[in-house]
């Protein structure tokens, strides 16, 4: 047998005898959240399409998501805020909503995030006719109404070419703005990557790329539709997409590197952008964890699978996640993973959909965890992965985040009415004992391990002790050393085991992954 199967296959039935004395598992709906821990909200009338395609979480608990609203001919960016409860907060904008209204044509919101001073910038482009998009960032004040101090009447546009220009990605460092962006040959004949950077109160900075932007592709004729971009540990941008290849209709996954100032990372690939010409398939999503990069999307060919590539900062692979730095995972006949976000412990939470194929097919939204090595979680959902149906249609998750209260909050759309907002919240630390587990006032290092395992206090003389799964007693102490103790997990038997230490809150738990 596999022994990581073995393996695997100890956890899963110890975790299984573990559940009784649990309330709510990693990867299961919160209940205390709307209907079930789901919610459908269609606020602009059932005539509206509504799409939700980014989220934020703010410090109390409230989430704010973009997307657009309207008709198919005219789409309008929209920002809505929701409570710790999940209900409209009616002190945001309108009745819980800000909503852009343009006559001239539809526009699309796809990216958002928070500044440091509160306000909250939005990523997409504005529409000025038929094939004129153009790359823009919306920002509002903390209350949801435009910062009358942002660019022109809140609103920062930039004018890469003459085609259609689309910000995938707003990119938030302590000064400045960075966009990532889709940018079309006038023509619709092929799709480049273009980067434009501004400062936080909506000014074209000029020092980025070549007077504030930059368009990138390998030639003329080679088609690179740009998903999603990443900061990098070296300060450096990821870019990823995917190349339409016209000989054989098939598209390949592709990575741009860049530096800070927006200049191609030239000793990457051709010119700073590799295609993985042999491996059909798209990247929707980018995350960093340290000098780790992951691109994620699907697979494609005969199968669209899930799909997580690893990197390091130089490009190379980094061999020692899944299998080779390559992960795939068949759960449905189409799967595909839409938003990527590494957590505190180096894990990786992946929101997408999960199904049956085409534009009405019936799927649902999907949510996995991965450790650090890259497999499946299987203290998470079932088997590392979850799935939930808002109806008998398609249900896409499409972006994620994880709140301070460590759960995971899901946003998207349902094919129900028309397309109608959903919203789901989940468990991301199980509850042991009346005890939910946390991670802020402890750093335990490596985990997994194979010997040593560091833990580093922040409350000296907090009493703790290490438990199997079936809650049998491997090691107990104190921590009464200011830079923490060190164990030796090197005889302790392979698998899963919980940590438990208290804090002036209580008690909290952490759990430690033991390879050999």
């Amino acid at each position: 047998m596999n022994l990581r199967l073995l393996r695997w296959g100890l956890l899963l039935t110890g975790w299984a005898l573990m559940l009784p004395m649990m309330g709510q598992e990693p990867g299961t709906l919160d209940t205390d959240f709307q209907d079930g821990g789901m919610l459908l909200l269609a606020p602009f009338g059932e005539t509206s399409f509504e799409n939700a395609q980014d989220v934020i979480a703010l410090d109390d608990g409230s989430i704010v998501f973009c997307g657009v609203v309207g008709t198919v001919s005219n789409f309008d960016v929209a920002v809505l805020k929701l409570d710790p409860e999940g209900n409209l907060d009616p002190t945001f904008g309108t009745d819980g909503a800000y909503v852009f209204e343009n006559g001239l044509s539809s526009d699309q919101a796809y990216s958002m995030a928070a500044l440091p001073d509160g306000r909250i910038v939005v990523g997409g482009a504005m529409g000025f006719g038929a094939s004129d998009y153009r790359a823009t960032v919306w920002c509002l004040l903390p209350d949801g109404t435009p910062d009358p101090d942002f660019g022109t009447e809140g609103r920062f546009q930039y004018t890469f070419d003459d085609g259609e220009e689309y910000i995938r990605r707003v990119l938030v460092t302590e000064t400045h703005i960075t966009m990532v962006a889709t940018v079309k040959v006038p023509g619709f004949s092929y799709d480049r990557i273009g980067l434009a950077q501004c400062t936080h109160d909506g000014q074209l900075d000029t020092g980025f790329g070549q007077d504030g932007a930059i368009i990138h592709t390998i030639d003329e004729t080679t088609d690179l539709s740009v998903r999603d971009g990443e900061r990098m540990s070296t300060g450096g941008i990821a870019v990823c997409g995917y190349h339409y290849n016209m000989s054989d209709n098939t598209e390949y996954p592709f990575i741009g590197l860049f530096d800070a100032s927006g200049q191609p990372q030239v000793d990457f690939g051709a010119g700073g952008i590799v295609i993985a010409d042999t491996q059909p398939g798209e990247y929707f999503a980018a995350a960093t964890y340290g000098d780790i990069l992951y691109f994620a999307g699907r697979t494609n060919g005969d199968a669209q699978d899930f799909m997580i590539d690893a990197l390091e900062v130089d490009g190379t692979t980094y061999t020692p996640f899944a299998l080779y730095g390559h992960f795939e995972l068949d759960n449905a006949m189409t799967d595909l993973i839409l938003d990527l976000v590494i957590d505190e412990e180096g894990r990786l939470l992946a929101s997408g959909t999960s199904g049956i194929p085409g534009f009405f097919g019936d799927r649902d939204f999907a949510l996995l965890r991965l450790t650090p090595d890259g497999w499946p979680d299987p203290l998470f959902g079932t088997d590392g992965i979850n799935t939930t149906s808002f109806g008998t249609a398609f249900d896409d998750a499409n972006a994620l985040v994880i709140t301070p209260e460590n759960k995971a909050v899901l946003v998207g759309m349902s094919a129900q009415t028309n397309n109608d907002f959903a919203i789901a919240r989940y468990f991301l630390g199980p509850v042991i004992n009346e005890v939910e587990e946390w991670h802020t006032s402890l750093t335990v290092y490596p985990n997994p391990t194979s010997g040593q395992l560091h833990i580093e206090p922040i409350h000296q003389g907090a009493a703790w002790r290490l438990t199997s799964l079936l809650g049998q007693e491997v090691h107990p102490g104190v921590l009464d050393r200011g830079n923490g103790i060190t164990l030796d997990l090197s005889t302790t038997p392979s698998g899963a085991y919980m940590l438990t230490w208290q804090t002036p809150s209580g008690p909290h738990t952490h759990r430690i992954f033991v390879q050999h």
